[in-house]
């Protein structure tokens, strides 16, 4: 009866690594299993065996990018909530994906959103709450106002990587102004008298 072959316990998650650091710069096309299998010093026979083929190595290096961009963007160790930090958040997330196009696009292939477990979604949904109550956002429903702006983050996002896959300042005053009609939509009228008051000549003199 012939052996099974054996490989070393961190093997998979040494082949998952290497593939994310791969797709931070190529597309999954262009993610050879052979060259996957020789920089972790083992052969495509073993990622056959450990993953049963390419889609499932790539499904898994799809759930560690979406945990990745996830801890980019949440940043549950420095709660603050602020209203600042709720918009910085969305530009941390705009930020991941123009450093990470291939990637990006590859973590939202099948169109879902970022999966939240229950405790981090309650964490977020927290966050909301915290900021209508403060009067900084409209009262709504807090999971109805996250797929609000996560929708429109996402859509741009895409959008902006096909439109201006390289950057430009067309691409950052677009994103300024999005972001603007949605706060129009999403914060108390007491606020945006706050932040129009700010902006003025007189505030910034």
């Amino acid at each position: 009866m012939p052996r099974t072959k054996t490989y070393p316990e961190d093997l998979r998650d040494r082949l998952v690594a290497a593939a994310l650091e791969r797709l931070r710069t190529h597309a999954s096309e262009h993610v050879s299993l052979r060259e996957l299998a020789a920089r972790c010093g083992t052969s495509t026979n073993a990622i056959y065996s450990i993953f049963g083929g390419k889609d499932a190595l790539m499904e898994a290096v799809i759930e560690l990018a979406r945990a990745e961009l996830l801890a980019h963007v949440v940043l549950f160790d420095e709660p603050d909530e602020s209203l600042d930090a709720f918009g910085a958040a969305g530009r941390r997330y705009r930020a991941w994906a123009r450093r990470h196009p291939d990637l990006y696009r590859l973590t939202f292939e099948d169109g879902g959103p970022i999966a939240l477990g229950e405790e981090d979604m309650a964490r977020v949904i927290a966050l909301v709450e915290s900021l209508m109550a403060q009067g900084v956002l409209r009262r709504t429903d807090p999971t109805a106002l996250i797929i609000t702006v996560w929708t429109s983050l996402h859509g741009f996002t895409l959008f902006e990587l096909n439109r201006w896959p390289h950057g430009s300042e067309e691409a950052d005053y677009y994103y300024a102004l999005t972001q603007q009609q949605l706060a129009e939509g999403l914060l108390t009228p007491g606020m945006l008298a706050v932040l129009a008051a700010q902006l003025t000549p007189e505030a910034s003199a």
